[in-house]
C-alpha cells in the first residue's frame, strides 16, 4: 500500500521513522518549507524532511496546499495519507482522492482538545489523564470519526516534552494497527465524535509564556509544565529574560505575601517565591543567552537576597 506521510516537527519524525522501520512503503513525505532557526537565523529543513532525505525517500514542501501542490502530491498515486502535526488544512480534493483517505494522529482523547495545541492545553487545565486518537479525516477540524483511541495518564513530573514523547509512542502503535487494517483489506469501524463534548485549544504564542506570579500557585506550575521547551515559562530580572525549567508548589506561607517576592532561600534545593495564594519552590532556570542551571547557582551568579522583589522587567 502506498502511503504518503504529511508532517513537520520531532515528534512527526519520529512516528514516520517508526513507519519506515515497520517496511511501510513511504512514497513520498510532505513537509513545511525549510525556515530559518537558531540564533544565527539559518536556513534549516524540518526534522521531517531530514529522516526522509536519510531514507532517500521524494520530498513536496509546499508553501500552501494549492491546486499545484495537491497535483504534485496525488502524483505518487497514495492509497493512503497519514497526517501527523503538518500544520495546515488539506483541501477537499486531496482528502478524497487516495482509495483510504486520509488518517490523522492527533495527540489527545477527541472530542477533547481539538486544535493546534493538545498537549501544553491539557497541562495547562491540570488534567490527570489525557491520550490520543487516530482519526478518519474531514474537512473541518478535527471533527472526522474515531478510529482508534488510547489514554495517557500524566505523571506528576510531566512536562509537555515529556508527555509528548508518552503521547506519540503510543500513538505510534495505534497508527500501525489501522494501516494494517486497511492493508489487509479489514479496516478497523469508525465511530462518531460527540460534538457536544467538543473542546477547543489555540496556536500557543511565545508572549503567552510570561508568568503572572498573581496567579495561583497550581496555574503557575501548570504553565511551566505546559511551555517545557517551547516557548518557556518566563520572567525577567535586572533586564534580563529568565525562563523557569522546573518548580514545585511550596508549603511555606509567606508571613507577607507579596507575589513575585523572593520569601527564602534553600540552600541545595533553589528559592520561594511568592505568588497569588501561597508560594513556589524554584529549582532550575535559565537566563537569556545562557545555559540551565540549578536555582542556586542562579542566586549565587546574580546576588540574589531575600525580601527583594524579584521577576520585575
Amino acid at each position: 500500500m502506498k502511503i504518503v506521510f504529511m508532517g513537520s516537527p520531532a515528534e512527526a519524525a519520529g512516528v514516520l521513522n517508526d513507519l519506515i522501520e515497520s517496511n511501510k512503503d513511504i512514497v513520498s513525505v510532505v513537509t513545511q518549507p525549510d525556515k530559518r532557526k537558531g540564533r544565527g537565523l539559518k536556513i534549516a529543513p524540518s526534522p521531517v524532511a531530514l529522516v526522509a532525505e536519510q531514507h532517500r525517500i521524494p520530498l513536496v514542501k509546499p508553501q500552501k496546499l494549492d491546486e499545484e501542490a495537491v497535483k504534485d502530491i496525488l502524483s505518487f498515486g497514495p492509497d493512503l495519507i497519514v497526517v501527523v502535526a503538518y500544520g495546515k488544512i488539506l483541501p477537499k480534493k486531496l482528502l478524497d482522492a487516495p482509495k483510504y483517505g486520509c488518517i490523522n494522529l492527533h495527540a489527545s482523547l477527541l472530542p477533547l482538545h481539538r486544535g493546534a495545541s493538545p498537549i501544553q492545553s491539557c497541562l495547562l487545565c491540570g488534567d490527570k489523564k489525557t491520550g490520543v486518537t487516530v482519526m478518519q479525516m474531514n474537512e473541518k477540524l478535527d471533527e472526522g470519526d474515531i478510529i482508534l483511541q488510547e489514554a495517557v495518564t500524566i505523571g506528576e513530573c510531566d512536562d509537555a516534552s515529556a508527555l509528548s514523547k508518552k503521547i506519540f509512542e503510543a500513538g505510534t502503535k495505534l497508527l500501525l494497527q489501522v494501516i494494517n487494517g486497511f492493508e489487509n483489506d479489514s479496516p478497523l469501524k469508525r465511530i462518531p465524535q460527540d460534538h457536544s463534548k467538543a473542546g477547543y485549544c489555540k496556536v500557543i504564542k511565545k508572549s503567552e509564556g510570561l508568568v503572572d506570579f498573581s496567579k495561583d500557585s497550581m496555574s503557575i506550575l501548570n504553565k511551566i509544565k505546559a511551555f517545557s521547551p517551547w516557548p518557556g515559562a518566563y520572567t525577567f530580572y535586572g533586564g534580563k529574560m529568565i525562563k523557569i525549567i522546573s518548580a514545585e508548589i511550596s508549603d511555606d506561607v509567606p508571613a507577607k505575601q507579596e507575589p513575585g517576592c523572593v520569601t527564602k532561600i534553600l540552600k541545595g534545593k533553589g528559592f520561594i517565591v511568592g505568588t497569588g495564594d501561597g508560594s513556589i519552590l524554584i529549582k532550575e532556570v535559565q537566563p537569556e543567552n545562557s545555559k540551565k542551571m540549578t536555582a542556586e547557582e542562579f542566586l549565587n551568579g546574580y546576588r540574589v537576597k531575600e525580601g527583594e522583589k524579584f521577576f520585575k522587567e
